[in-house]
């Protein structure tokens, strides 16, 4: 599996505040940026995407599962 696309361009950005130790807690996605073609655009299919988009996005999917109990 190749690297994932950074179609919103924050991967310079989650880089940069992870070489820094800054926590990332919280991201925002762009409105209309998230549910797939085919689905409605409303809050069930907004948070299942989402998920989806999160992953990958590689600044996050590491943070995630960087993290311990």
């Amino acid at each position: 599996m190749g690297r994932p696309v950074d179609r919103l361009g924050i991967r310079p950005l989650a880089a940069e505040m992870s070489a820094k130790g800054t926590p990332v807690n919280f991201v925002a996605l762009k409105k209309g940026t998230v549910v797939w073609p085919g689905l409605s655009d409303d809050s069930g299919s907004n948070h299942i995407c989402t998920w989806r988009a999160a992953y990958t996005i590689e600044g996050i999917r590491d943070w995630l599962f960087q993290q311990k109990k």
